[in-house]
């Protein structure tokens, strides 16, 4: 994955097949503990931080709050494929739309989210954090799940 120069989501193309790197990442994921991936967290390969970054969103039941603080923080841009777009973006909305794929799962004829209060913490943090990515403030006011009181 070091020598990567792109991340890929799941699927992408225009038809979204499977991405090769993708299964990559996920034994990436799986094999790598969590002490291992925060050292990652400070690689000069924004690639590897980027996965790394995912990985630990994931994995995290607790702590994925401050690592996404972290990640908001980051001012390094990567370029992602995901779907049929391939675009410049940051670490933290490529992180945020990473977890937010991997949440979502078939209820009869519809998609949910598993963990609606995890992506709930997180568009609020994104909402109320002193900087502001304005690509992850657009999709935090379209999901509509963070109500601002």
């Amino acid at each position: 994955m070091k020598k990567r120069k792109y991340v890929e989501c799941e699927l992408v193309g225009i038809t979204a097949w499977k991405s090769d790197s993708y299964p990559r990442y996920e034994q990436f994921r799986d094999q790598t503990d969590q002490e291992q991936l925060k050292k990652y967290l400070f690689s000069k390969n924004v690639i590897l931080k980027t996965y790394s970054y995912w990985a630990l969103i994931e994995k995290s039941a607790h702590g994925y709050l401050q690592l996404f603080d972290r990640a908001l923080q980051e001012t390094s841009k990567i370029s992602q494929k995901c779907g049929c777009r391939g675009e410049t973006t940051s670490i933290a909305s490529s992180a945020y739309f990473n977890f937010w794929y991997s949440q979502m799962v078939e209820e009869g004829d519809s998609l949910v989210f598993s963990a609606p209060q995890k992506l709930y913490r997180l568009d609020s943090m994104i909402f109320h954090h002193s900087i502001q990515d304005q690509e992850l403030l657009e999709v935090v006011k379209m999901n509509g799940l963070y109500k601002g009181k």
